[in-house]
């Protein structure tokens, strides 16, 4: 037995030649002497289980060529007559016994059926990978090398793109192109991740496939799930908490759904009892009389209780729609302004193709009783005059005195398919307008600020609802919501409202007592009429300064003052050492991020910056083209819903 342990005091790359060599002589040396050496090396236990895998996969290729060379005939196939011998190439390593095993199971007709389903899947890949033998560690490696020394890890969704895009990176194939697009598009849910399995990300979900029982898909050779797919280990006390926590949100839910529900049915009947007049119409002719009417609101229940559009009412008794009789529990309203277009109708009119409520615009249409809530004309035409004016996309006026250097377009008042905890946080704001709300207390930790509590009323409650420009009180509460290891500086304090030299002592001693040398600190910044974010690295001097506008940093003068400002005086409080070439030599680094294509996202993309910072961002450095999973023109409509989802979930878990 000779193991390779000589010379050890040697220098490491010296030793490791000085052993091969001399194995290799001693196995030339037993050759010529036709003698078995044996050699043993002493593995290290973190690489283990790699070689055993590799070790598994040469012996697989082994067992296949085997079966390749003499067990087959020239067109592939299985031959009637396989030999019983073991080949003589390799008689002194394959026993009788093993060979005969080895062949009887590669003849076995279920082998072959399976082999066979295996190579016709394999040739006929949905997703075919184009990176030749490239594996997708060093393909990994190329995007690290290419991205720059920034970048340590490549999301799996990016590698399994980048492993099936041609020479000139464009994905060909149409069954590729839509995963990435559900890649780029897939948002989760705080409350959706806690409840999934911990298999999951982008690509899992986007595939919509299982992950396979030994490997991961799109990950070098040798991951596992353990690795890659880590688990936390809650405390049999966490666990209880937790459960304890989704059981009485449950409840809560449900009660808050049933008390909507019953309010609902006896606020409709009651207004259909008080407007029941007694004009006919006639003929129930299709086109919109100037009788009495009753301005109403039309909702649908399913998936949720939802605002669609609004009406009048033409509660006529024995009237008719289209030449037929309503249907029982039903009346005939007109439909004026369609919040959701894309809606069908409960009862659609087949005869004339009407089959959504943006088609119904016009026209008569059969409503159910305990979907229909009737309003007084003057609320009706406000929120008529509300919806058309094309103004509402500038940041309201009590938040701004001044306007944004771009072209603006009108917002939507209410955002479609108003998502699940938004209608549930605004059916629980109309059953309820007038109860106030316990304010949100934010740790220390985020703010460095002692009893720092956010009140929350309607008004805040509304600009997440309705899709409106967000303020700093509601900036502060997702922040709570989102908070890790990062430390914050909060939106009040940063406001331009207050004095610039207030602004920079505030900070400055909040840097002082909390001791943020060793963390990276976030800002959201209101310059006035507009969001902007920052992130501090305060030990290696730099800012990196992300705007949803990208307006260049030097046309920010009085924020660069600002924070040059308090970085040096935080510096000098310190006592800190700095050579005179580096006294003023704060770094500002602009971020390539997603750009705002209207005049009121700003506080959303804001909150979406901060999210991927803390989730994404590991030595507090920020790539100058932003997180390679992250990046795009500007963000969907789905990554704001999850802003708005997000915050109205952290509301209901902390008020309600």
């Amino acid at each position: 037995m000779a193991s390779p342990s000589e010379d050890d005091n040697l220098p490491l790359e010296e030793a490791k030649w000085k052993k091969g060599v001399v194995i290799m002589k001693k196995i030339i040396r037993a050759r010529s002497e036709g003698k078995k050496l044996d050699l043993t090396f002493n593995l290290d236990t973190s690489r283990k289980n790699y070689v055993f895998k590799e070790a598994g996969k040469l012996l697989r290729n082994f067992r296949t060529n085997l079966a390749n060379n003499y067990l087959k005939d020239e067109n592939g196939n299985y031959i009637e007559n396989p030999p019983t011998q073991p080949p003589e190439n390799y008689a002194s390593m394959i026993s009788e016994d093993i060979w005969r095993e080895f062949v009887a199971k590669r003849m076995d007709t279920s082998f072959q059926e399976k082999s066979l389903k295996n190579k016709e899947r394999a040739s006929h890949s949905k997703y075919p990978n184009r990176g030749s033998r490239k594996e997708y560690a060093r393909l990994e490696q190329q995007m690290i090398k290419e991205l720059g020394s920034n970048v340590s890890n490549i999301p799996r969704q990016e590698l399994w793109k980048h492993a099936r895009v041609n020479k000139a990176g464009e994905i060909e194939n149409e069954e590729v192109q839509q995963v990435w697009d559900k890649c780029v598009s897939h948002i989760f849910s705080y409350y959706i991740c806690v409840s999934c399995d911990n298999k999951c990300d982008m690509l899992y979900y986007s595939l919509c496939v299982p992950e396979y029982p030994c490997r991961v898909r799109a990950t070098r050779f040798g991951v596992t799930h353990k690795y890659f797919f880590p688990r936390k280990h809650y405390t049999q006390q966490e666990h209880d908490t937790l459960t304890t926590q989704m059981k009485d949100m449950v409840q809560r839910m449900a009660r808050i759904e049933n008390e909507i529900n019953s309010l609902q049915k006896k606020d409709t009947s009651n207004n259909i009892e008080e407007h029941d007049i007694g004009v006919n119409s006639g003929q129930g002719s299709c086109t919109i009389s100037s009788n009495r009417v009753s301005s109403c609101k039309l909702f649908v229940s399913s998936p949720l209780l939802c605002l669609v559009a609004h009406g009048k009412l033409h509660n006529v008794k024995g009237d008719t729609l289209h030449g037929r009789s309503l249907p029982n529990g039903h009346v005939k309203v007109s439909v004026d302004i369609a919040i959701e277009p894309n809606v069908s109708l409960l009862i659609p009119n087949v005869d004339d193709d009407i089959m959504t409520i943006g088609q119904a615009i016009g026209t008569f249409v059969a409503w159910p009783i305990n979907l229909l809530q009737v309003v007084d004309l003057d609320s009706t035409l406000s929120e008529k005059k509300r919806i058309n004016n094309t103004n509402e996309s500038v940041e309201p006026k009590r938040k701004c005195q001044g306007k944004m250097a771009i072209q603006h377009t009108p917002r939507k008042v209410i955002h479609p398919n108003l998502p699940q905890w938004c209608n549930y946080l605004s059916s629980y704001m109309k059953l309820k307008p007038t109860e106030s709300f316990s304010p949100i207390e934010i740790e220390k930790d985020i703010f460095g600020l002692d009893e720092h509590k956010e009140i929350v009323n309607a008004e805040i409650i509304e600009e997440v609802i309705d899709y409106a420009w967000l303020g700093a009180t509601t900036i502060s509460i997702y922040i709570g919501q989102i908070y890790k290891e990062f430390f914050f500086l909060s939106p009040q304090i940063t406001t331009n409202e207050l004095p610039m030299k207030e602004r920079m002592q505030k900070i400055v001693s909040i840097f002082l007592n909390n001791g943020v040398i060793d963390k990276f600190v976030l800002a959201p910044i209101n310059t006035g009429q507009h969001w902007i974010l920052i992130e501090i690295n305060l030990k290696m001097e730099i800012i990196y300064y992300l705007d949803p506008l990208a307006k260049d940093i030097n046309m920010r003068q009085d924020l660069k003052k600002l924070f040059d400002m308090i970085i040096e005086t935080y510096r000098a409080q310190r006592g800190s050492k700095v050579s005179k070439s580096k006294l003023s030599n704060i770094k500002w680094t602009p971020i390539k991020c997603p750009k705002q294509s209207n005049g009121h996202d700003c506080g959303y993309y804001i909150c979406c910056y901060m999210k991927e910072i803390v989730t994404y961002c590991e030595v507090g450095t920020i790539p100058i083209d932003y997180f390679p999973s992250c990046r795009c023109q500007q963000y969907s409509d789905n990554q704001i819903i999850e802003v708005r989802e997000d915050w109205c979930f952290y509301l209901i878990s902390k008020c309600l």
